[in-house]
């Protein structure tokens, strides 16, 4: 009995059954999310591709141009990660960075081609700022799923080899294609991390 009580109040007894408990929580299922942020969440997903689609028409039709190829200073549409938190943070940090790119593309467009079109202008202005609320928004998201998790940080800002009138072109569209691309992979991730309930929205 004594022998028993004693293993009971050993410290390295406690310590053991510490380490189990941390490394049992580390499977236990993610905290269900609360729904309205879910439905948020995928109603401004929903919407913001809906503009992005509208700037790509926008932009081919203006400039006539499209292209079968994706130019490599162009960012890549995956989402990385195998966590929903590592997921949420890699969509917030890809749009940052696709917003980075929009803004060159913009001056490109405006600026470079001289080209105030009304249209494009509005497009633009309207895709950004959504895209801008958009990734704060899964910021918020990380937060719920993660609150330990590391706040997304803003990528550094690109450096281009492009130059020349078609090259230009061949970039901005690509990066309109790309960001497309990229929306559609984010609604997908986003049904994967609230559940399958919301599937159907």
């Amino acid at each position: 009995m004594d022998h028993q009580l004693r293993i009971q109040h050993n410290p390295i007894h406690y310590a053991v059954l510490l380490l189990l408990a941390v490394q049992w929580g580390r499977v236990l299922p993610m905290p269900i999310l609360d729904q309205s942020v879910c439905n948020g969440a995928l109603r401004l997903t929903e919407t913001l591709q809906h503009e992005a689609s509208q700037l790509l028409d926008n932009y081919v039709l203006i400039h006539q141009f499209q292209a079968d190829s994706i130019p490599e200073d162009v960012p890549d549409a995956k989402v990385n990660g195998n966590s929903p938190a590592e997921k949420l943070y890699s969509i917030a940090v890809q749009e940052m960075l696709f917003y980075q790119h929009l803004n060159v593309v913009e001056a490109y467009s405006m600026d470079l081609w001289a080209n105030p079109d009304p249209s494009l202008q509005d497009a633009f202005k309207t895709a950004k700022l959504r895209l801008s609320k958009h990734y704060q928004k899964m910021g918020e998201l990380l937060n719920a799923v993660d609150p330990n998790f590391n706040s997304p940080t803003t990528p550094a800002t690109p450096k281009l080899s492009i130059e020349g009138g078609y090259a230009n072109k061949h970039y901005g569209w690509g990066v309109l294609s790309n960001l497309k691309v990229l929306l559609n992979n984010v609604e997908q991730e986003l049904k994967s991390v609230c559940g399958e309930e919301l599937q159907n929205l």
